[in-house]
């Protein structure tokens, strides 16, 4: 069985409407780290989070675990999720498509 992740990567609705205009390089970096898991033939699939950041919606995906840009560490409610199971990913991670940290995390769970 795949097991999920989610990456979020805004904690509040914005304002001016849907955010899909506004994930292009949290796009390329859930394509990438996909890539990379298949390659390694890891049972997992990697998401961007739909939900605006609202977790009662993502726990209804049934996550293992959740991927935070950086920055959202204390924006992001995260409930009553396993804080073991959160992922916060440093400033240059997103930026330069480093997973090799996020790999490891994840071999973990």
């Amino acid at each position: 069985m795949t097991k999920l992740g989610i990456l979020v990567y805004q904690s509040l609705p914005l304002l001016i409407g849907n955010a899909g205009v506004f994930n292009h390089k949290e796009r390329a970096f859930v394509q990438q780290l996909n890539r990379e898991i298949k390659a390694l033939d890891l049972d997992w699939e990697i998401r961007l989070d739909e939900a605006e950041g609202d977790i009662q919606v993502i726990e209804t995906l049934n996550p293992q675990v959740l991927i935070l840009k950086n920055g959202l560490q204390r924006q992001f409610y995260a409930g009553d999720f396993d804080k073991q199971r959160i992922y916060q990913l440093d400033a240059l991670e997103l930026a330069t498509k480093e997973t090799r940290k996020l790999i490891t995390f994840l071999k973990q769970h």
